[in-house]
């Protein structure tokens, strides 16, 4: 599931989704939808994810 390797990545990297949401521009709420599986992101969205996080965008899908 896309959203558990979301929170995984985040949590490995020790970010919490609020420090996410400020480097990405996105909302809290909206990392929270992505990662519970309720939303499903764009491609620009997986884009500022990885870069907020830190990883790769592949690496959010393997």
């Amino acid at each position: 599931m896309f959203g558990a390797r979301v929170r995984d990545a985040r949590m490995y990297a020790n970010l919490t989704q609020q420090r996410v949401g400020e480097l990405s521009g996105l909302a809290r709420a909206t990392i929270q939808e992505i990662e519970s599986g309720r939303a499903a992101p764009t491609v620009d969205t997986v884009l500022l994810l990885a870069d907020a996080i830190g990883v790769p965008p592949g690496v959010l899908f393997e």
